[in-house]
């Protein structure tokens, strides 16, 4: 027997009793169920399991889960066991860094935030090769600015609140607040590649006289004033 760990994301229903394993020697089976987990309790579901009787570490997984009236979601797609995915990745290092912020709604925006950036849409079929740990490192600042908007506005009218590296009280404006999760947007934008800046050349100008200076310009309407 085998020790693989699968991590996943569980569904955000409020009945659910049981995780199902199943395990293939090809990605498109056939499947057998080779374990069962219970699921916990919501929202606090569990988001992994170690499974003890697979027949190989290399072998596929998929998963689905029971509810309390014996309704079945249906499968997941496929893993190999050994692997990982840049969403797992980029949860592991969202949840490192600030262990307050929900593992389901952080594995929601880092799921956004992979599908964004790599332009799939699905996040889970991206190599984990193609992640750089720059890349990664601008994906986990990006997926916890998102968790932090989403913090900010569920606190509503509460005068104090922390979320992490971010904190607002009745001393500190929402200005302010949201001025710092801009910063961190601006950093990951930084390490993903995703800032553009352009440096334009004015051609010299001949006017009358010789005699020229500029006085103002519109960038909106690329209009430029000459006296």
């Amino acid at each position: 027997m085998a020790s693989v760990e699968l991590q996943f994301l569980p569904p955000d229903t409020e009945d659910i009793t049981t995780l199902h394993v199943e395990e293939s020697s090809a990605q498109g089976g056939p499947f057998v169920e080779i374990q069962t987990f219970p699921a916990g309790t919501y929202p606090d579901y569990i988001t992994s399991a170690v499974v003890n009787n697979a027949t190989s570490a290399q072998d596929w997984f998929r998963i689905r889960w029971q509810d309390a009236a014996g309704g079945y979601t249906p499968y997941s797609d496929p893993v190999q066991g050994g692997t990982t995915t840049v969403v797992s990745q980029v949860v592991d290092r969202v949840i490192l860094r600030d262990p307050a912020i929900d593992t389901l709604v952080a594995y929601q925006e880092a799921e956004a935030v992979v599908a964004w950036y790599f332009g799939v849409a699905d996040p889970y079929d991206v190599d984990p090769s193609q992640a750089t740990p720059q890349i990664l490192s601008g994906l986990t600042m990006m997926t916890l600015a998102r968790c932090y908007v989403i913090n900010l506005i569920s606190s509503g009218t509460t005068v104090k609140w922390q979320a992490g590296l971010v904190s607002m009280d009745h001393s500190s404006s929402t200005k302010q607040a949201w001025d710092a999760i801009e910063r961190m947007i601006d950093f990951a934008n930084r390490e993903l590649g995703r800032n553009y800046s352009a440096v334009l050349m004015l051609e010299e100008i001949t006017v009358g006289g010789q005699y020229k200076q500029l006085k103002s310009w519109d960038v909106s309407r690329l209009l430029v004033e000459i006296a």
